[in-house]
Order: C-alpha cells, then structure tokens, then sequence
C-alpha cells in the first residue's frame, strides 16, 4: 500500500497545473507559456540522459566485477574510473546528482509558471515545491554519507564537484582528469584485495590465469575474487 505521505507529497507539487488550468479559462495562451514548456521538456531530456549515464556504468562495472576485463562497450572511461566505483564523468563531472537536480527544477519551474500565469511573485501551491525541495536535501544528504563510506575517493569528489549545481570555484576537475595526466600522484588504490605486490603488482587488475596441479598433472582454471563493493 502506498505511503499517504508520499501521495500528498506527489500531490502538492502538481499543484500549480490546477492554477494552470484555471487560467487557461481567463487568459490566451503567451509566447512565455511556450517558453516554460519547452524548459520543462529540456529538464526532462536531462534527467533520462543522467539516469542512462548512470545505468551504463553501472552495467559496465557490474560486467568489469565479473569478470576482471573493461567492457568493449564501455565508452565513457577507463579501468581507474571502474576502480573507483562511482561515475565522474558526463552530466556527472559537473554535478554529484545531476538527475536530482533536474527532478527538483522541474518542479520549481512548474511553480514559477503558475506565478507568471497568476501575476503574482508566489502563491500557495509552492508548498509542493519548497517540501519536495526539503525531502531532497534530506535523501541526499543521508545517501551521501553511506556513498562517502563505500567510496574512499568520494569525499575527493565531493570537494571538486556540488551537490546540484556545478561548483564554479573548484580548481580541479571532477572526472578526476588531472590525476589521470600526471600519472596517478594519489595513492594506490587496492582494486583487488589480498592481491599485493606479488604476481599481479601493487594495485594491479589481475587476468585471468591458470594452476598446476604439481601431483595430478592438471590445469585448473583460475579466476581471482576479489570484493568490488
């Protein structure tokens, strides 16, 4: 059963389409309203684009995890960007949550709409917005703060790139390219546990190998585990 909370919550926020509506009644429609529309489409656009971004590295790295080779598809980075395990690149170099922010602005826009259309600078349905705005900030704080335990680059990455907006202040980039230029100066980063220094080297991707059975005179295949979450 659905949560009531999250029905009035979906509610409040479609709000300013009923002063949309009654508007629509009084009023011909504006070159402005065309202008509104095709924001909103541009904010839609943007979220299905971040949102596949992510689902393709996701699959990318889940294939990378089982079976320790950088997928032939997988176009948007390298195997340090896999070993890291989050996405730093695309729509995701500028913004830690790009699809948040456009879901968030949708909204708001929506509302500053209603504003336009009513001649008013607010009105009561931004009640929507303002606690749609709030559960974000809330949800996102708290998914962070598991990510940033996960993730041992991730407070790295929060430095360089905000939360929602792009960060115009930071001096490095936040695909994490100047690292990358220089060779790395970061330390090492253990890709496969209980792997060190010895046949496959320090931080080194093991391949695929086989063993000898030195007393049955048989080759086993090997395949090196290691924990990738």
């Amino acid at each position: 059963m659905t949560d009531p909370s999250a029905q009035l919550l979906l509610f409040s926020v479609t709000m300013p389409t009923y002063v949309l509506l009654l508007a629509a009644k009084i009023t011909q429609p504006q070159p402005i309203d065309v202008g509104f529309t095709q924001v909103l489409l541009a904010l839609v656009f943007l979220a299905f684009v971040a949102d596949q971004q992510q689902w393709d590295f996701q699959q990318a790295k889940k294939e990378y995890q089982r079976t320790a080779r950088v997928p032939r598809t997988f176009k948007r980075g390298s195997r340090d960007d896999l070993d890291r395990g989050f996405l730093v690149s695309g729509l995701w170099k500028w913004s830690r949550h790009p699809n948040f922010a456009a879901e968030q602005s949708f909204w708001v826009v929506l509302y500053f709409w209603s504003c336009w259309t009513s001649q008013t600078y607010f009105n009561w349905t931004g009640v929507g917005a303002l606690g749609y705005l709030a559960l974000f900030q809330a949800s996102t704080w708290f998914t962070e703060l598991i990510t940033a335990k996960k993730y041992r680059e991730y407070n790295e990455y929060q430095k360089r790139v905000g939360k929602f907006l792009p960060n115009l202040i930071a001096r490095q980039p936040g695909d994490f390219s100047d690292t990358k230029a220089t060779g790395s100066k970061r330390k090492p980063r253990p890709r496969w546990p209980g792997v060190g220094s010895g046949l496959f080297g320090q931080g080194a991707a093991p391949q695929p190998t086989r063993v000898l059975d030195a007393v049955n005179k048989k080759i086993y295949p090997l395949r090196c585990q290691g924990n990738f979450e």
